[in-house]
């Protein structure tokens, strides 16, 4: 969810007859290997047991989704979405795992409706940074900030919260209002000793919104800690200025040290 929002794409759906219901024929071909049973085993009986007997094809539908975005063909991957949202359109995992489907596809109004029907059948607090990051990268980030603000946002668990401060830093880049970006991100849990695995995100968003503000020296410290946390989930290390004579790292112990620079490219 960090970085500039991708373009959206036309919305692409399977259809069926008027009057008729949805089957295996009215969307691309599922391969025949998929079972469905590819899901995690919960989410699997959730779907065959809450939607009925099409519950089988909603679960290889929603396979066949992945394995088609995976290789690069957006098509069958929002045909076979599209199915499966109209056979379990009842049923939060559904409409949760289409709306990332969709998300992944730069669909983002598409998106935000199943997210958000998910986010009303089930009451899962955590769907909120991705729809808020939605109403972002659909150029909504008035939206994308009410989402931060309200009161299910501010209890989210630490791991959620933070990911949607650092939606809502991104929203404020996007109205240019850089310094308050970096205040939505001055939190406490920058500083925290012990690693946890939300921080490299968190420390890569804090540095880009320096930079952003034109605070490129203190930002060199935080891409650091970000380059040297275990996960490896973001670019920092590409982001780190190497053209000085010192870059910025982390300890064991959490805390900032500064590091003899090295070409990362091998040059």
């Amino acid at each position: 969810m960090n970085g500039p929002p991708r373009t959206p794409r036309p919305h692409r759906s399977a259809s069926s007859a008027a009057g008729r219901p949805l089957t295996a024929s009215a969307g691309p071909a599922i391969p025949s290997d998929i079972s469905g049973e590819e899901l995690e085993r919960g989410l699997h009986k959730d779907i065959v047991n809450g939607v009925g007997p099409a519950g089988v094809e909603v679960a290889r539908r929603m396979v066949a989704a992945v394995r088609a975005l995976d290789a690069g063909d957006e098509e069958a991957a929002a045909g076979h979405a599209a199915v499966a949202r109209r056979l379990g359109v009842r049923l939060a995992p559904v409409r949760e795992a289409v709306g990332v489907i969709a998300y992944e596809l730069g669909e983002y109004d598409t998106a935000l409706r199943d997210l958000r029907a998910a986010h009303r059948m089930s009451g899962a607090g955590d769907l909120l940074p991705l729809i808020a990051d939605c109403e972002r990268a659909a150029g909504r980030p008035e939206r994308a900030l009410e989402v931060a603000a309200s009161r299910e946002g501010r209890s989210l668990d630490i791991a959620d919260r933070i990911e949607l401060l650092i939606v809502a830093a991104g929203a404020r880049n996007d109205m240019g209002q850089h310094g308050a970006a970096v205040e939505t991100l001055r939190v406490p849990q920058l500083d925290l000793s012990s690693p946890q695995p939300w921080q490299e995100r968190l420390w890569f968003a804090y540095a880009d919104a320096l930079v952003r503000a034109g605070r490129d020296e203190e930002a060199q410290k935080w891409f650091g800690r970000a380059a040297a946390h275990p996960a490896q989930e973001t670019d920092a290390r590409q982001r780190l200025a190497v053209t000085g004579s010192v870059s910025w790292g982390v300890r064991d112990d959490g805390q900032a040290e500064e590091w003899d620079v090295v070409d990362l490219d091998g040059d």
